[in-house]
């Protein structure tokens, strides 16, 4: 069994231990199998930087050091390589980067091309894989196809929901919102840039090795054309399908959402869904749940996917995950918001089909995607056992590489700057103050609601 540090870049922040559940379950299985697991939950000490990872200045740099070197680790799981430079000088052991992002976001480039020696690459879609082999001329023995599983348990609830999503709806960018004040040149070639936008993500991003356009003199940034395409792609689908009964849940969304329409407004959900436990129950009492991946993953696997197989609700999903999971995949998917309407539609009154569709996708998770196939993988690429039990009292324990104190100093700044906010802001900014408190985990106390009454009468 090994000693592994587990660094994550969490899209769940409600508190100082929440994870994403896919971490939650690979973390549980790998706890299972006896390993000695050290999770670092790298929102809570880095700065938010895609060149390189560089430490929160609270943070003492001795003390953190002194910390890595006394853990040793024997593997370092990096997601995303959300690590920074002290962790990989500190250490000599292998380094697995598991690309759960798109290329462009990768973090911390630097050290791949520095230590490249160490690394070792797991994707889990084939497009993936192929984009890190070229960007970092990767030979066959350093990067793998590995599968995507899921720690989801089907079970037969109350079923609440019609269509359930889970996921953000991108902010729009100043550069983005407004096009009346474009020419009507700049228009035209700002729509160029959406369409190969949509066509080619990722070679529009890299295009150049330019963070952004200019349309005679306008600077928009490719990352704001981005999000736009994503944002567009997943209104024009729940706005349509919302009208057969959606449930969407997405962290500090309600402001946006607003903006948008009343039919994706009213379906919107204020439920943190910040668990595998909620995960599970959500889409157990589900009847469908649809997934619409973001622009710069269309060609790769959302770990929502694999949970709702796994589950006892049916999936819906745009093409291409017969890439994925073999050409015989028979899960329905669109390629349009009309069609996404029309297939949840026929669903939503044909129970058999969706209990017959539900069977088929608990059986694929079964024969191929759980977690401990995952460690199967590991076990046959790193050559160390992973998978056999041996020595459970010497090892099997988990534990949070998140030196409390001073994670309770940087709540405590975010807390002190919602109530700086607070000072300053007019009273038609409470809702916005209250999504970024739940989004950064910070407790509304009386104490704040007092001083909000008090700051705005």
């Amino acid at each position: 069994m090994s000693r592994i540090l587990f660094c994550l870049p969490s899209v769940v922040e409600t508190s100082l231990h929440s994870i994403d559940p896919f971490y939650e379950g690979f973390i549980k299985a790998l706890y299972e199998q006896g390993h000695d697991v050290h999770v670092l939950k790298t929102n809570n000490f880095f700065e938010k930087n895609y060149q390189e990872q560089n430490l929160q200045f609270i943070i003492n740099r001795e003390k953190y050091q002194s910390f890595i070197q006394k853990l040793n680790p024997e593997y370092i799981f990096a997601f995303n390589n959300s690590l920074d430079r002290i962790i990989v000088e500190s250490t000599n052991c292998p380094i697995v980067c598991w690309s759960s992002e798109s290329l462009y976001y990768l973090l911390s480039q630097s050290l791949i091309k520095q230590y490249k020696e160490r690394y070792y690459f797991f994707h889990f879609d084939p497009n993936t894989k192929k984009q890190f082999e070229e960007e970092f001329d990767l030979e066959s023995n350093k990067s793998f196809l590995v599968i995507c599983p899921s720690a989801i348990q089907a079970k037969s609830v109350l079923k609440s929901n019609n269509i359930t999503f889970v996921g953000a709806i991108h902010r729009m960018k100043p550069s983005m919102q407004d096009f009346s004040k474009y020419s009507s040149r700049q228009k035209i070639l700002l729509h160029s840039n959406i369409e190969k936008c949509k066509k080619d993500p990722y070679k529009f991003l890299k295009n150049d090795n330019c963070l952004y356009i200019k349309i005679f003199g306008q600077k928009i940034y490719k990352r704001d054309i981005l999000d736009f395409v994503s944002r567009e792609s997943r209104v024009r689908v729940l706005s349509l399908i919302s009208d057969l009964g959606l449930s969407f849940y997405g962290v500090g969304a309600e402001s946006e959402i607003k903006k948008i329409n009343d039919s994706l407004y009213f379906a919107y959900k204020s439920q943190i869904i910040d668990s595998l436990k909620k995960t599970e129950l959500l889409y157990n009492s589900s009847k469908i749940c649809i997934n619409i991946p973001n622009c710069q993953s269309v060609n790769a696997l959302s770990w929502r996917v694999p949970d709702i197989l796994a589950s006892n609700s049916v999936l819906v999903s745009s093409r291409g995950l017969k890439n994925i999971y073999g050409s015989e995949f028979k899960l329905p998917s669109f390629d349009s918001p009309a069609e996404a309407y029309e297939i949840c539609k026929r669903l939503l009154h044909d129970q058999e089909l969706r209990k017959d569709l539900t069977a088929y996708s608990n059986d694929l998770i079964e024969k191929g995607y759980r977690f401990s196939h995952l460690i199967n993988n590991i076990d046959d690429i790193l050559g160390k056992n992973f998978h056999k039990k041996k020595d459970l009292n010497t090892y099997k324990k988990v534990c949070f590489v998140m030196h409390e104190n001073y994670c309770k100093k940087i709540m405590l700044l975010k807390e002190k700057m919602i109530l700086n906010a607070i000072d300053i802001l007019p009273k038609g900014f409470k809702e916005i103050l209250g999504n970024l408190a739940q989004r950064y985990g910070v407790r509304i106390t009386n104490k704040i609601k007092l001083r909000y009454k008090h700051n705005t009468k």
